[in-house]
């Protein structure tokens, strides 16, 4: 059964809330909102109290310590430091890592040895592009170093020295020189066929194509260049700077007997590619 409290003083017994609110201090009771209509609103005092609680027992949550039964782990290898190259290394560099001389990349060489040099053995690495990160990464080589260290304009030694080595074997008036040559190009295949070549008094005396022994076309004939000729082809390549040039040399004789010149990367099918092989001698 449901007793309701009877006050016969009526509207003049005061009101038992407000004298508990006037006893709790303001700074604690917080605001009362008088409209029975909306929520309790505590003070802001409180609320930025309550916050920097919170933050402290999350800062304290997140520095667990370490945990000892974990061995610790090793320190990560640094990366050798870059070797510092000059104008011309840099753009030796691009070449060689095929990037384009404008292109928004950083190529650098890592000194792996610490010479403080380029030299075999160090890593080649391009970086740059939308992430930012590695595109490209080598190991070079001996030819790679020396074509990064190449001086545009000049010859490098190791033509000059194969061409005395090849003119020393040849030049009489009696000699004839053979070998079969072959191009790589986008041309017709009357051009990429192997073709057995004889030189006599630094001429080609006869070409023919080496699966059928037939004598090749005129228009083939005339694009053929004696071996002097090659050498002559490299030492311009060389001279004007050209974007790639490949070459291996004959130990014994001295002759390329690999060659690949790029003249310029901006420009399409005008590379030069082709190999020398089973070249003999005849003395009189």
């Amino acid at each position: 059964m449901h007793i309701q409290n009877y006050n016969p003083a009526g509207k003049n017994q005061p009101n038992q809330r407000t004298e508990r609110e006037q006893n709790i201090p303001a700074r604690e009771r917080g605001t009362f909102n008088k409209n029975p209509g909306q929520s309790f609103q505590p003070d802001n005092a409180i609320l930025q109290q309550l916050l920097q609680l919170i933050q402290q027992l999350l800062q304290q949550c997140s520095h667990q310590p370490d945990d000892p039964k974990q061995p610790p782990q090793p320190p990560q290898p640094q990366e050798p430091k870059p070797v510092e190259l000059t104008p011309n290394q840099q753009s030796n560099l691009r070449e060689l890592l095929n990037i384009e001389p404008n292109a928004p990349f950083v190529v650098q060489v890592l000194d792996e040895d610490g010479s403080g040099t380029v030299s075999v053995g160090d890593t080649a690495v391009a970086n740059g592009g939308i992430t930012g990160g590695e595109i490209a990464r080598k190991t070079l080589t001996a030819d790679d170093v020396a074509q990064i260290n190449q001086t545009k304009g000049s010859v490098p030694q190791e033509l000059t020295d194969n061409l005395q080595k090849w003119q020393s074997f040849t030049g009489g008036p009696d000699e004839f020189v053979s070998y079969t040559t072959q191009q790589s190009c986008f041309c017709p295949q009357d051009f990429t066929r192997p073709i057995n070549i004889t030189e006599s008094n630094g001429q080609i005396t006869s070409a023919v194509y080496a699966d059928t022994n037939e004598q090749v076309p005129d228009n083939v004939r005339d694009s053929l260049q004696t071996v002097d000729q090659r050498f002559e082809q490299l030492q311009n390549a060389y001279e004007n700077g050209a974007a790639t040039i490949n070459v291996q040399y004959d130990p014994q004789f001295g002759y390329p007997t690999s060659v690949f010149i790029d003249q310029s990367q901006m420009i399409a099918d005008e590379e030069v590619s082709y190999t020398i092989s089973d070249l003999g001698i005849a003395l009189p």
